[in-house]
């Protein structure tokens, strides 16, 4: 079958009736571009390969959902950025929110500026986890750690604008890194029914008694 000069769509087009060849095709023109972003994300070699191949197996398995909004290689490279954040939330028992990604924490990774596609992806992914993670801590915790670790107001600037005094701040604050540890933790690990979650914390005027 002669395929030179097929754009990537008519290979996805002809792969969807059956033409497995222009899948194959299709695979072998974007892998290294595949590759190279499972790779910035899992940093290892074979864990990136191991990756992609089953981007590959996906990929064909949902020839029929894709609807032409982007590219055939941004669709493929979605995919292989996928598995790569399920590999490394099964290689990861549990991601701390000091952890380096790129030489960064994740807090200062998302809010670096970022301009090559495939890192913006990363980026946007890892930002969904991180927000949907914070969203779910009880409001005194959720304002507490905005405040200081997203909006980088100080200790002392944030207990009085709360009306709680610094040491209540550096409480609430250790509790709220400890419930997204753990629910990132949850979520990136393969363990995640031997965890148990957070049930509710000690009010500040107990923890400051201890």
């Amino acid at each position: 079958m002669q395929t030179e000069g097929m754009s990537d769509t008519e290979l996805l087009e002809r792969a969807r009736t059956g033409e497995a060849a222009c899948y194959g095709v299709l695979v072998t023109r974007h892998h290294r571009r595949l590759y190279r972003a499972a790779q910035r994300i899992l940093r290892n070699e074979a864990d990136a390969e191991d990756a992609v191949q089953e981007a590959y197996v996906n990929g064909f398995r949902s020839l029929h959902q894709f609807q032409g909004r982007s590219a055939v290689a941004t669709w493929l490279t979605s995919i292989a950025v996928n598995e790569a954040f399920t590999c490394v939330r099964h290689r990861i028992p549990c991601h701390t929110l000091d952890a380096p990604v790129g030489g960064r924490n994740l807090i200062d990774f998302l809010a670096s500026p970022v301009r090559d596609p495939e890192k913006q992806a990363t980026s946007r992914q890892l930002a969904t986890w991180i927000s949907a993670a914070v969203a779910a801590l009880p409001e005194e915790y959720r304002v507490v750690f905005k405040l200081r670790e997203m909006e980088g107001v100080n200790t002392l600037e944030a207990a009085t604008r709360l009306g709680i005094s610094e040491n209540c701040l550096r409480t609430r604050l250790f509790r709220a890194k400890t419930m997204l540890r753990r629910r990132l933790g949850a979520d990136w690990g393969p363990a995640r029914s031997s965890r148990r979650t957070s049930r509710g914390a000690a009010s500040c005027a107990d923890r400051e008694s201890l």
